[in-house]
């Protein structure tokens, strides 16, 4: 027996993709400041993303009782919305911080 999938509002996965999207520029801005402070370069600091970037989808799945599904279209979104697109807000903000920390 096939267990069938409940329905889901457009508007609240819109709303839950927004503060998702939110949450992980949030995220790239914080991790770059604290990267470039710290000092890292090269790809230490790529990882630092990467880490903190897979910390937080571990964090939020757990909010989500770990059954991400009921929020989301795929279990994937949690996982891979925003974390291409919060690398460049990353970048921005690790080069600005360690420019102004070690360089000045």
């Amino acid at each position: 027996m096939k267990k069938e999938r409940e329905a889901l509002s457009s508007t609240a996965l819109a709303s839950n993709l927004s503060v998702l999207h939110y949450s992980r520029t949030a995220l790239s801005a914080v991790s770059g400041a604290v990267a470039g402070v710290l000092g890292l370069y090269g790809f230490h600091g790529f990882f630092f993303y990467l880490f903190s970037s897979l910390l937080m989808s571990v964090l939020l799945v757990g909010k989500a009782n770990f059954a991400s599904g009921r929020y989301f279209l795929s279990t994937w979104d949690i996982w891979t919305t925003g974390v291409a697109g919060g690398i460049s807000t990353f970048i921005l903000f690790w080069t600005f911080l360690y420019g102004l920390v070690h360089v000045y």
